[in-house]
Parts: structure tokens; C-alpha cells; sequence
């Protein structure tokens, strides 16, 4: 009961936060664009400033909303018929200005076409994370590789990095198979964050009938691979309230939500 009036609160809560701050971003767009009041360039900085943490923000607010969803069983599916190469080839698209900015370079390495049935909308918000990531803890002149195969029936879709490594503790709480990710830790320079996109992702990969694993170096970089069955079931049903979330999700989120408690 206490768990299901979190998932309540929360989901309130983040819709009420929601529209204004749409409100304050779209405010601040205006006056950057006012033909009649243009601001200074200092101004402009401010604004851009603004907009960019107020972005920030809407991006947590609507992880919360899904959480919160994922946890009740109301987030449903929608699996459509797709090449998933073609869909791995989008998300990298929608990426890449962010990569070119961190001068970071994305390759998808070449390989048959496979297809198979999924939620596109779901699937892209899994890349789109997991390639985020990727990229925003790289290094400069890095290279982001991706990888597309189809194994018994299943297919793989292997993102790796050149980056500092991600923290032992978040790979294995990511991970099916803790023993299988290097225990040594990150390396000082490692940045911090995306624990709670990250765990969003790996239960919405749940959902669909898939996993996730991650292997990690410090200093070297990471693998994240995600396994999915080409089929998806058919129904679109929502899942089970609270099924995706697990103990290795539960454990990456629990500092995040003593923090808001």
C-alpha cells in the first residue's frame, strides 16, 4: 500500500511540476527570438542557461512519470513491425549532433537486415539512453561502435564506448549476470549520474521480454548489450505492477528515491 501511494505521489507530482515548467521554457524561448525587445548576448547566454536546465529538469520529471507507470503496470506496449537496424540507425541519427558537439564519432558497423516485431517508440527511449550515455561519458575524439545481430532467434545490439568505464557496482546492477562485470572500480575521472535513466531502461527492456548486460574497463571504456526477442508478444499488454522492477533496478534507484523521500 505505501508502495502503490509513492507511485501515486509521484506521478502527480511530476504532472503538476510539469506543465509550468513547460511554461518558464517556452517563456524563455520567446525572448530569445522577441523581434521587438531582442536580448544582449549576454542575455542570450542566460537564456540558453535556462533553457538547458529547465530541459534537464523535463527529462527527470518525465523519468518519473514513467516509473511510475512501469510500477503500476500501466505503461502498455505498442510492438510494430521494424528492421532493427533501421531502428538502431535512427536513434544514432537523433544522437549525432550531440556526439559532433562532444567530438565524439558514432559507427554503426555493417551487417545483414533483421527483422522482427517491437515497441519503436520504447526501443528508440532505450537507445537513445544507453547512446547518451555513451557519448556524454566518452572522451574527446572518441568513438561510439554499435553492433546489430541476430542470435537464435534473438537479436543483440552491442554499444561500445571509449570512454572512462562506468562505476563496478552500476554495471552490475545493470547487468543478469553480476559476476560476469569487472569488480574493479572506476577510475577518478569517471563522471557520475545517469543511474536512474539507466535503470529505466533496463525495465523497459523487461517489459519487452529482454535483459541487459554491461562489461567495464577503467580507462578503456564500456560494453552494453541489449538482448531482445525479434518477436515481441502481440497483445500489448501491460506487465505485471511492479515486475520490472527488480532487485538490481530497486538497488540503483534507492539512492535516488531516499533522496526525494
Amino acid at each position: 500500500a505505501a508502495s502503490r501511494s509513492k507511485g501515486v505521489l509521484l506521478s502527480r507530482m511530476s504532472l503538476e511540476l510539469r506543465t509550468p515548467l513547460i511554461a518558464v521554457l517556452g517563456f524563455a524561448q520567446l525572448m530569445e527570438i522577441d523581434p521587438f525587445e531582442p536580448p544582449g548576448p549576454v542575455q542570450r547566454q542566460r537564456l540558453a542557461a535556462m533553457r538547458q536546465a529547465g530541459g534537464h529538469l523535463l527529462q527527470m520529471i518525465e523519468a518519473v512519470l514513467d516509473l511510475a507507470r512501469i510500477e503500476s503496470g500501466a505503461l502498455r506496449l505498442d510492438p510494430q513491425r521494424l528492421q532493427w537496424r533501421d531502428a538502431v540507425a535512427e536513434a544514432l541519427e537523433l544522437m549525432r549532433p550531440e556526439a559532433e558537439r562532444r567530438g565524439v564519432s558514432l559507427v554503426l558497423r555493417p551487417g545483414p537486415p533483421i527483422g522482427g516485431v517491437a515497441d519503436r517508440d520504447r526501443l528508440r527511449q532505450v537507445l537513445l539512453q544507453l547512446l547518451g550515455n555513451a557519448v556524454k561519458f566518452n572522451r574527446a575524439g572518441g568513438q561510439v561502435d554499435v553492433v546489430v545481430a541476430g542470435v537464435d532467434g534473438q537479436v543483440r545490439i552491442s554499444i561500445r564506448d571509449t570512454g572512462s568505464g562506468m562505476p563496478a557496482a552500476l554495471a552490475a546492477a545493470l547487468s543478469d549476470a553480476p559476476g560476469a562485470v569487472a569488480s574493479t572500480p572506476a577510475g577518478p575521472g569517471a563522471p557520475a549520474g545517469g543511474g536512474m535513466g539507466l535503470a529505466i531502461a533496463r525495465s523497459l527492456l523487461a517489459l519487452m521480454g529482454g535483459r541487459i548486460s554491461a562489461r567495464s574497463e577503467p580507462g578503456v571504456g564500456s560494453v552494453v548489450a541489449v538482448v531482445l526477442p525479434r518477436k515481441a508478444r502481440a497483445d500489448g499488454s501491460a506487465a505485471t505492477p511492479g515486475a520490472a522492477l527488480d532487485r538490481g533496478t530497486a538497488s540503483a534507484l534507492l539512492p535516488w528515491l531516499q533522496s526525494i523521500t
